[in-house]
């Protein structure tokens, strides 16, 4: 039994808090018949605190990773997943997760109506990414914490990857250069083109 507080049920994993003050991210993609795989789960984790580290080292506002391990889940921690043909999969089989620091604050998606203030800072975060190298394509409201001090972070960087990559050449550009003008529905869209493309990032 993971003894944390169930946080949220994303699209890859699902996420608790530590009472230290960190966040273990359990993945679970090998739920779906597209990636039936035994071990996609570990490539996800693998490549999620590969980019993350990367990120971390050149100074970038991530959370910094601090390791890739497995977990049992049982029915006490599944409990808050709605689906349950979900949570019966996943309960007492091993998956594989990545330890990460906590980043207080509020999503994207909790603000609602980000200010014009707010969308510089993305777009400043999104400039030095590039700078070190780097692309960020999984523009979405839940992938960006800002905190109590107004800075901004990216919490998941399963898709923060370089920029000669394969995904990155497709052509995301204007939501980067446009995020302080354009409506807020334009951008936080993901960019549905790079699912199609996400084996070739492992």
């Amino acid at each position: 039994m993971i003894n944390g507080e169930f946080i949220n049920f994303g699209q890859e994993g699902i996420l608790y808090k530590y009472r230290d003050n960190t966040i273990l991210k359990v993945f679970y993609k090998d739920y779906y018949p597209f990636s039936c795989d035994k071990g996609y789960s570990k490539k996800l984790a693998e490549n999620e605190f590969n980019n993350m580290f990367r990120a971390f080292e050149l100074g970038l506002n991530v959370p910094e990773p601090y390791e890739i391990l497995t977990i049992t889940l049982d029915y006490e921690d599944l409990k808050k997943v709605k689906n349950r043909d979900l949570a019966k999969f996943l309960a007492g089989e091993e998956r594989f997760a990545i330890k990460r620091e906590f980043i207080p604050g509020k999503t994207l998606y909790e603000r609602l109506f980000p200010s014009k203030k707010i969308k510089q800072k993305i777009r400043e975060l999104h400039d030095k990414i590039e700078e070190a190298g780097l692309v960020y394509i999984d523009i979405k409201a839940n992938n960006y914490i800002f905190t109590p001090e107004k800075d901004v972070y990216i919490i998941d960087c399963q898709y923060l990857i370089p920029k000669d990559h394969i995904v990155a050449k497709i052509n995301l550009d204007w939501k980067i250069k446009n995020i302080p003008t354009c409506k807020v529905e334009e951008w936080i869209e993901i960019v549905r083109e790079t699912l199609k493309l996400e084996d070739t990032l492992f």
